[in-house]
């Protein structure tokens, strides 16, 4: 059986929207005007569940990126029945804070 790839929350086929180019960059943790987008109202709990959580391992070498990954691996492998998935990590942070 062919191992499958799943990309959480991407698709090549996004609209890119300042700040953001596509892909995942962590900028739901890292700007505010991105995170105040009507769009991501459904993604407020889960920032405000994993923004603290951020902030006390940003100084350890893991980008906003790498962690929001991290978080919807774990969230959809807890799921019942939930498939594992492939993650990858050591996304560069593009994004500033503010």
């Amino acid at each position: 059986m062919a191992n499958n790839l799943f990309l959480a929350g991407y698709s090549s086929k996004n609209t890119p929207y300042a700040p953001a180019s596509g892909g995942a960059d962590g900028s739901i943790l890292l700007s505010d005007s991105e995170s105040a987008r009507q769009i991501n109202d459904p993604m407020q709990r889960f920032r405000d569940f994993l923004k603290p959580k951020y902030e006390k391992y940003k100084g350890k070498d893991v980008s906003a990126a790498d962690f929001v990954q991290a978080a919807g691996s774990i969230g959809v492998a807890s799921c019942p029945g939930g498939p594992t998935i492939k993650t990858v990590s050591a996304a560069p942070e593009r994004h500033k804070h503010n």
